[in-house]
């Protein structure tokens, strides 16, 4: 799941592709909307694996949000400032970046 900005439908498909699924779920957000719960409903959905945190293009309030939610349902998740290119994220798992999880959810971008 990609949470942050606008659709952008390419690069969704673009990840989806080189990480063989079928689809992205993207929840998008507007800065002007402090609401959190929109992505709320949306993390709790089953299938849901990885959450991309587009950190760049959500509010702060957001990413607070975004990481309790995921301490809470058990889902790990990567910052990026924007979508990322599929090769990046592939880059950052293949190398081993530290996924945040449960135990990390109040730190760090």
């Amino acid at each position: 799941m990609v949470i942050g900005g606008d659709a952008r439908d390419p690069a969704l498909e673009r990840l989806a592709h080189a990480l063989g699924l079928s689809a992205v779920v993207h929840c998008p957000t507007r800065k002007t909307d402090a609401s959190a719960s929109s992505f709320e409903a949306a993390l709790q959905r089953p299938g849901i694996s990885l959450v991309l945190w587009l950190s760049g293009l959500t509010r702060t309030s957001h990413g607070r949000k975004i990481r309790e939610l995921c301490a809470r349902f058990g889902l790990p998740w990567l910052p990026f400032r924007r979508i990322p290119h599929p090769n990046a994220l592939l880059a950052r798992l293949d190398a081993g970046h530290p996924i945040r999880d449960s135990r990390s959810a109040g730190g760090g971008k």
